[in-house]
């Protein structure tokens, strides 16, 4: 594990599967990490096309992440093992009480050759709906120019 601050390249895949369609986005950005013993930082902006980008900070310990996402969209959704948290999702049409059931995470820090990557599995309930289902693959590569 290397620690220290880098700048990086990364690319954000998702998929939400309701049971009756999978919405998949991807993401490229530029941004940094923060690497220490005690945690990770990942810090960069989501630019979307017709909608205002998002500033995300993604914090991630041994025994849960944040994900804090400001901009065109409002949030910070925690993530715990086996755990369910609740915050609200607030967007240009309003805001929506999310639950959140983390099914489980990988997170693999930087490295020597310069990679990181996170995977996180969990469910979400929007204001009583139906559960949905969610796949999250950061990769992370450090940007040397």
């Amino acid at each position: 594990m290397r620690l220290g601050k880098f700048f990086v390249k990364i690319n954000l895949q998702t998929e939400i599967d309701d049971g009756h369609d999978c919405q998949q986005t991807l993401v490229d950005a530029k941004g940094e990490l923060i690497q220490t013993e005690r945690q990770t930082v990942i810090r960069f902006n989501e630019v979307i096309d017709q909608q205002p980008d998002v500033a995300t900070m993604v914090t991630i310990k041994s025994d849960q992440i944040a994900i804090k996402r400001s901009g065109g969209v409002e949030m910070v959704q925690q993530f715990r093992p086996k755990q369910i948290t609740e915050t609200i999702y607030r967007h240009q049409f309003g805001s929506i009480r999310m639950e959140t059931q983390t099914q489980d995470f990988y997170y693999r820090p930087m490295t020597a050759n310069g990679s990181a990557e996170l995977k996180l599995n969990y469910r979400t309930k929007l204001d009583g709906e139906e559960e949905r289902t969610h796949k999250l693959l950061l990769t992370i590569k450090e940007d040397n120019q």
